[in-house]
This record gives C-alpha cells, structure tokens and sequence, in this order.
C-alpha cells in the first residue's frame, strides 16, 4: 500500500483481498486435483510428498515474484524505533 496514492488505496486493497482469496481457492482446488489423481495408486508418502513440494514450488515463484518491487522504506518502522 506503500506504493499506492491515497485516491488508489481503496481499490489496491479490495484487489489485494480479492486476489488472495482467488489463490487460495485456485490453490487448494490444485492440491485437491492432485492428491485425488495420485490417491488411487495407494502411496500416500508419494501423494503427500507430490502435494509438499508442488505447494514448495508455488510457495517459491510468490516469493521470487515479490522480490521485483525492491526495498521499500517504511515511514512508520523508522517512527517506532526513534521513540
């Protein structure tokens, strides 16, 4: 929210919220599909171990895709450490 004008907040926020609650379905309908594709063949250290480092792999292009906005500087953590 840093990034955004006053006039824009409202709007980055909802979008903020409406995405996230987008991933999560998208992302538990996936582990879903997954672990229901590879549940049949009875190896559930296969299917769990599918499921984990898929979530892994997700887990770690969000985390790269952050990485394109840089450092930030936060006005209000310089605020508390002064006082």
């Amino acid at each position: 929210m840093t990034l955004s004008t006053e006039a824009e907040q409202g709007r980055n926020a909802s979008s903020l919220n409406l995405s996230d609650a987008l991933g999560a379905a998208l992302f538990v309908g996936l582990s879903g599909t997954l672990f229901a594709a590879l549940h049949g063949g009875g190896d559930l250290r296969l299917t769990f171990g599918t499921l984990l480092l898929a979530m892994t792999v997700v887990a770690l292009l969000a985390a790269g895709a952050s990485l394109r906005i840089g450092v930030l500087r936060n006005e209000l953590a310089g605020a508390a450490r002064s006082s």
